[in-house]
C-alpha cells in the first residue's frame, strides 16, 4: 500500500489536489491522507498535485511495508 499525505495552506488548491487524487484512484483515509494500492496511481497524483502547490505547501508519497514494529504498528518508507 502507498498513502499520499499533505498540508496545503489554500483551501481552494487543497480541494484540487483532493480531486486530483480521487480521480487517480486514491481512497480518502483522513482529510489529508489518501491510500493507493498501486505505485504508479500514487506516483502520478502526487507528481501532478505538486504543480499546483506553492513553496509552502507539502505533498509526500509514502510505502507501508507490511513489518510490524514492536507495537504493532507497520513502517513507512518515504519515497517522496
Amino acid at each position: 500500500m502507498y498513502i499520499v499525505v499533505y498540508d496545503i495552506g489554500d483551501n481552494r488548491q487543497l480541494q484540487r489536489v483532493a480531486r486530483l487524487l480521487e480521480k487517480k484512484g486514491g481512497v480518502r483515509a483522513q482529510n489529508s491522507l489518501f491510500e493507493f494500492e498501486e505505485y504508479k496511481s500514487a506516483k502520478e497524483g502526487m507528481e501532478e498535485s505538486l504543480k499546483f502547490l506553492s513553496p509552502e505547501d507539502r505533498c509526500f508519497l509514502f510505502r507501508v511495508t507490511g513489518k510490524e514494529d514492536l507495537h504493532g504498528s507497520s513502517s513507512l518508507e518515504r519515497i517522496y
